[in-house]
């Protein structure tokens, strides 16, 4: 694809078997009950698998084999998403059109023209000796009223500021099976800050021997919230509370 090295049909061999693969990593994924490649947790295989295919999708994968592959391919814009990811691979933007390697020995020589021939050009085109006046300044204004109307556009765009917002989930193990799950939820839903937003909902799930450990979820503006001071006044109800874990963090 960099013109190192031109066969066309190693780089189509190349295509298909990396499709091939991304197929099984959806059939992986289809079940609907994982959010990474090891259940709902961002782990080393996420990274490493997103490493190998980052090249794939930025430049091969188009828009319509990403839309026959969902699975393999939210997971890959959820992991893009991640801030260890971001802070290191930087932001990935996938492909709309598969790009094809180009044969150099096709290549088309393009003549530049000089300095002179390009002023030539251009006052050649624009010369009218029999142009009117008037014309020439409606057309003017036309253009300028155009110019004026875009830059208020823009003028406007930029007064927008976009909120960073990030989705934190917690787990929340309570001390023992004796523990009311629902007094502990509503102690946690109590917490108020500016810019944390719960979830109404929580959900219960098995840890072992009877114990059951709260997952819950809540939207937080980046610049408002700081998750360990969340995860800190969470940690307070000492009574009730045994540890607090992130599960996922997702940037909105």
């Amino acid at each position: 694809m960099l013109g190192l090295k031109y066969e066309l049909d190693v780089y189509n061999a190349g295509v298909k078997e990396c499709k091939e693969r991304c197929k099984i990593l959806n059939s992986h994924l289809a079940d609907g009950t994982k959010m990474f490649m090891v259940g709902n947790r961002f782990t080393l295989a996420d990274i490493a698998l997103f490493c190998s295919v980052i090249g794939a999708f930025s430049t091969t994968l188009d828009a319509g084999f990403r839309k026959a592959m969902p699975a393999v391919s939210s997971w890959f814009e959820r992991v893009a998403q991640q801030s260890a990811v971001i802070n290191t691979c930087g932001v990935t933007r996938l492909c709309e059109k598969a790009l094809k390697p180009q044969d150099p020995a096709k290549a088309v020589a393009v003549e530049v023209p000089t300095k002179a021939e390009e002023t030539k050009a251009v006052d050649d085109d624009d010369f009218d000796p029999f142009a009117d006046d008037e014309e020439e300044d409606e057309e003017a204004e036309k253009a300028k009223q155009a110019r004026m109307k875009e830059i208020a556009k823009t003028a406007k765009s930029y007064g927008k500021v976009v909120v960073a917002k990030s989705i934190i989930v917690w787990e929340v193990k309570p001390w023992g099976e004796e523990t009311d799950l629902k007094e502990l939820a509503d102690k946690i839903l109590a917490i108020e800050m500016d810019g944390l937003f719960w979830k109404t909902e929580w959900k219960k799930e098995p840890i072992a021997y009877g114990v059951f450990k709260i997952v819950i979820g809540a939207t937080v503006e980046d610049d408002k919230v700081s998750t360990d001071t969340v995860q800190e006044k969470i940690e307070e109800l000492e009574d009730l509370v045994q540890s607090v874990d992130i599960q996922s963090f997702n940037k909105l």
